[in-house]
């Protein structure tokens, strides 16, 4: 069995998340598997799947706080007592991340991938603009 994820893994974790949790809500392209990968050589005695895994429990702590959370990273179903209130520790002084779902339009935190939620705003500026030029 593994070892129990240590505050300093946690933070690199939550810091890793944060910086992804901001690219998606400025609606900016990043490749996921990069950050996982930058994520897991700083974490030497874990796999790639486990800050995946670490990834989706950050996931479920943010949701269960009714905050955004990045739609690649499904919120895990059981996180354990103890990894969440470490987690919601870490996750506190998030001044630099959206506050609520509502403040996003649930853009992060919908089952479409923001990347639809990009298209159809796309979409929308596009018809708006068609319209104008009909007028």
């Amino acid at each position: 069995m593994a070892e129990k994820w240590t505050k300093d893994e946690l933070s690199i974790a939550v810091e890793v998340y944060r910086r992804m949790l901001r690219l998606e809500g400025t609606g900016q392209d990043y490749i996921k598997i990069n950050f996982l990968r930058e994520a897991q050589e700083q974490l030497s005695n874990r796999t790639l799947k486990s800050v995946e895994y670490r990834m989706q429990n950050i996931s479920a702590v943010l949701d269960d706080l009714g905050r955004p959370w990045i739609p690649g990273f499904k919120p895990a179903k059981n996180v354990g007592t103890q990894v969440s209130s470490r987690l919601k520790e870490l996750l506190a002084p998030a001044s630099d991340l959206p506050a609520s779902r509502e403040r996003t339009g649930n853009a992060l935190a919908s089952d479409l991938p923001a990347s639809r939620e990009r298209t159809r705003n796309a979409l929308a500026v596009y018809v708006a603009r068609s319209m104008e030029v009909n007028l």
